[in-house]
């Protein structure tokens, strides 16, 4: 059995901002609906899982500057739209798990007595996508210069009911646009490497969320972000369901 986490370096990335500073404490959580499925001569209560609830709540110190939480979700309170939420328990390494899921913010909260630090609580809920989803970190968050090639993982083919998810948080770009893609092969080298999925250019803070449906019989998968010149910091994760 492996040692237990000490949850003191994870990264919360929010629709292309990083709002680790702020938080204190933070929770990701995925259930069931569990749906009655009662039968005659049953002798006891039976459900069935019905949809996904995924959520994610989260709490820290106010701070209202450019770029911190207030400034972040202070609009986005009840706006409806979606944004991916990156949640990396262990830190923002390569190959690591993360956890994503796109969210709208429905609550928020701060006060506090004179004198006191003023906190914050912030609830995530679901708005679109797949639930709470358990993928890889394929490009880790760093400042870059031009063109980047992530590790290629051996993440797996897809079959026919599966679907490749690709989620990217751009931090920023400056000096031009970037595009990253998606590229897949059948070995290590990448060097039949066929492109399977195109972000939207991106010139400045931005986020996508990008689907793939099998299936494709390579199995390793990477990121690869072009721009010659550009300075960027972006981050991006896979994952097969």
């Amino acid at each position: 059995m492996g040692d237990p986490v000490v949850f003191k370096d994870p990264e919360i990335y929010l629709g292309g901002f990083r709002l680790t500073r702020a938080h204190n404490q933070f929770a990701m959580e995925a259930s069931f609906q569990e749906n009655k499925d009662e039968r005659f001569g049953d002798q006891a209560r039976a459900f069935y899982p019905g949809v996904m609830v995924a959520r994610a709540s989260g709490g820290g110190f106010f701070a209202a500057g450019a770029g911190e939480i207030d400034t972040v979700v202070a609009a986005r309170i009840g706006s409806g739209t979606a944004w991916p939420l990156s949640c990396c328990p262990v830190g923002d390494v390569d190959g690591q798990v993360a956890y994503d899921i796109e969210v709208g913010q429905y609550s928020y909260r701060f006060g506090a007595r004179h004198g006191e630090s003023l906190p914050f609580t912030l609830g995530h809920t679901l708005r679109d996508g797949n639930g709470l989803v358990r993928s890889t970190i394929v490009l880790p968050r760093a400042s870059r210069v031009g063109n980047v090639t992530g590790t290629g993982r051996q993440l797996g083919a897809l079959s026919a009911a599966q679907k490749l998810v690709a989620v990217l948080h751009v931090f920023a770009a400056t000096g031009g646009s970037i595009t990253f893609t998606v590229e897949s092969d059948d070995n290590a080298g990448f060097s039949s490497a066929t492109t399977r999925l195109t972000f939207t250019a991106a010139s400045g803070i931005t986020r996508q969320v990008l689907e793939l449906s099998g299936p494709v019989t390579d199995d390793r998968w990477r990121v690869v972000g072009t721009g010659p010149g550009v300075t960027h910091e972006a981050f991006a994760t896979l994952a097969i369901l």
